[in-house]
């Protein structure tokens, strides 16, 4: 379970592909937060700006964006 960041580890070696190439996005903290112990590039965090709650699990290569919309 999250903040775990084994699901991940799995993703990243069926991929094949090094950990700080991958774009990962997540739509709570705890997912945040397994990302980036998992040494995802960078990591985008879809939350509505609204969000009331700490920020504190934004990591240096995190990036927030209101809705997937915005990214694409």
């Amino acid at each position: 379970a999250k903040p775990d960041p084994a699901c991940y580890h799995m993703a990243i070696d069926y991929l094949g592909v090094a950990p700080e190439k991958i774009i990962g996005f997540e739509d709570s903290p705890r997912g945040m937060i397994a990302l980036q112990a998992a040494g995802i590039g960078t990591a985008i965090w879809v939350a509505p700006e609204s969000y009331g709650g700490p920020r504190d699990f934004l990591g240096p290569r995190a990036l927030q964006f209101e809705s997937l919309s915005r990214v694409f």
